[in-house]
């Protein structure tokens, strides 16, 4: 757009020159940049009714306001000169249908007018006044609406009739100014023609998020099913509700419910399902009243992450899992003390218990221990991991009571530390 600005001042400045007689005075002043003076003079012109019926007056009113604008002192002098430079110019092509000059010019002060509205723009949204450059995006779209309506063009550029970029600047400068409303509006101009591009998913997922927290189900769904059609690799549309819940386990489970048994089945669901059924499950003091229920889904969840993505992560919240009611069986085990038949029968049955558990568990603890130390290099956090595997691998050996074979992995961890 520079290149367009100062071709079209120069142009300006020849033009002046060849103007109407009557104008003379004014157009001196303008030549010399004389802006002030020019002002008041034009704006005496144009406050006779005969000189307001003539087209020079308004061409040559919006040429002095724009450059008014243009000038770091006499723009804060005159704070609505953009402005009124564009209501000048629109009115010069009301009374003036042929409108020479401004064919011979390629109504290069519209083209001027828009560029520095959008530089003010982004001059301010770069300085955080957010909202100021908000007024001054919306300011540039509708002078870039009327340009396109009247199909005028400045040598070889014509601005978009459908202006994604400028509709994101706007989105964004409304965003950060807290006008919601207006970001919905714009990013919705982009979402309903399914615009995509390099970050363009946050507009979907912003659009799905906010019409979520209102409870506006109706565009919720419409742009959930706008953003799983462009983008739909992205897990995002497979999140939805999960962080407001997040406080209200009850109310968190029934959320991944829903999800998993729509068409979310993610990996990412399962896995982060079977976590917070486990933490609910086994973190407490005690256990819940609904333990039974409520554990019981964590295996299953896992499973179904696993057929998915086998990971570390989720062989080891299996181990995890069985280590769990292995302790309990630990706990029970030691509470029973007696030596009558039924303690004895009762410590058996544990015991045979706490063996089945051993064996559900190693191969998922050696599922991760392979897959760790199949990548030869660990960083911390999987040598972190690593440890607590061979605990587990150690612990079942142990009760096996094959020596051996916990020396086996101890060793392996003694090589970690």
């Amino acid at each position: 757009m520079k290149s367009i600005v100062i071709a079209f001042l120069a142009t300006c400045c020849f033009s002046l020159c060849l103007s109407a007689q009557s104008l003379e005075d004014i157009r001196e002043l303008a030549g010399k940049k004389q802006w002030d003076k020019a002002k008041e003079a034009v704006d005496k012109h144009l406050a006779v009714e005969k000189n307001a019926k003539v087209g020079d007056g308004w061409y040559l009113k919006a040429i002095i306001y724009n450059n008014i604008a243009r000038d770091a002192n006499f723009s804060k002098q005159f704070p609505a000169a953009r402005e009124e430079a564009f209501n000048a110019y629109k009115k010069y092509l009301e009374v003036d249908k042929n409108a020479f000059e401004g064919k011979l010019n390629q109504h290069g002060v519209l083209f001027d007018l828009a560029s520095n509205y959008l530089q003010t723009a982004t001059d301010a949204f770069n300085a955080k006044r957010f909202e100021e450059s908000l007024n001054e995006f919306m300011k540039a779209e509708k002078l870039q609406e009327y340009i396109v309506g009247q199909n005028f063009m400045y040598g070889n550029f014509a601005f978009a009739a459908y202006d994604t970029q400028l509709y994101l600047n706007i989105a964004a400068a409304a965003v950060n100014a807290k006008k919601d409303d207006v970001a919905l509006q714009y990013y919705e101009k982009i979402a309903d023609k399914k615009i995509k591009g390099e970050s363009y998913e946050e507009i979907y997922r912003y659009l799905v998020d906010q019409y979520h927290k209102r409870g506006d189900k109706v565009k919720m769904e419409k742009y959930l099913a706008l953003g799983k059609e462009v983008y739909p690799q992205d897990e995002f549309w497979c999140q939805i509700g999960v962080s407001e819940a997040w406080d209200d386990k009850k109310k968190l489970f029934t959320v991944f419910e829903e999800l998993i048994n729509g068409s979310c089945g993610t990996y990412t669901n399962y896995y982060n399902y079977a976590v917070e059924l486990f933490n609910y499950s086994f973190a407490g003091d005690k256990r819940p009243e609904d333990f039974a229920t409520q554990q019981a889904k964590v295996p299953e969840m896992i499973k179904k992450a696993l057929a998915i993505k086998p990971t570390v992560e989720a062989n080891m919240l299996m181990s995890r899992y069985y280590f769990g009611h292995i302790n309990d069986h630990f706990d029970a085990l030691n509470a029973v003390k007696g030596s009558k038949p039924e303690d004895v029968k009762k410590r058996t049955d544990l015991n045979a218990q706490l063996n089945k558990r051993y064996e559900e568990m190693i191969p998922y603890a050696m599922a991760a221990y392979e897959e760790l130390n199949a990548k030869g290099t660990l960083k911390a956090s999987e040598k972190g991991q690593m440890k607590i595997v061979l605990n587990m691998i150690v612990e079942y050996w142990d009760r096996k009571k094959n020596t051996a074979k916990s020396k086996e992995y101890q060793d392996k961890m003694k090589a970690i530390e």
